[in-house]
């Protein structure tokens, strides 16, 4: 199961950090977005980051003798500040852990022993990820500000 294989990369990536615990979640947008809530009810909003999120909804599952999968939306995601500028979030966020964390995924990704990266898909980069809401408009608006990589299409032959 497609979950499986990549939760299986996230010890690789975490042993690049002494003090990195690396969330994880595959689920509907709705429910990611319930989840993160509820761990907002723990008291420390940071319990909830940085978190890797795969949506099930855009895994398309090729089958056939490649067995290639498609995931058309992981997304890599920390805390932000509304305060700081584009310019400091880029410099705290992306530079200090999103872009490292993503470089380590894809690394982890292509080391995997269950699958083997065949495309590492679209990367774009988000300042306040979440703040229009999932798919556009006022659906599954985050609570908290983030910054994040979105991932689409990135491509895995499961052995």
């Amino acid at each position: 199961m497609i979950l499986d294989e990549i939760r299986n990369c996230i010890p690789h990536i975490e042993s690049h950090y002494t003090t990195l615990d690396l969330k994880y979640c595959y689920a509907t947008p709705q429910e990611w977005i319930n989840t993160l809530v509820q761990l907002s009810k723990s008291g420390n909003i940071t319990d909830k980051y940085p978190f890797l999120y795969v949506n099930p909804m855009t895994v398309k599952d090729g089958g056939g003798i490649d067995h290639i999968v498609t995931i058309g939306e992981m997304v890599l995601a920390t805390l932000s500040n509304v305060g700081w500028t584009a310019e400091q979030r880029k410099l705290k966020n992306f530079t200090a852990w999103l872009d490292p964390l993503y470089e380590y995924l894809i690394r982890a990704m292509k080391l995997s022993k269950d699958f083997s990266l065949v495309s590492e898909g679209q990367r774009t980069d988000h300042l306040f990820y979440g703040k229009q809401g999932l798919y556009g408009g006022e659906g599954n608006i985050f609570t908290d500000h983030i910054d994040a990589i979105e991932i689409n299409n990135l491509q895995i032959r499961l052995y």
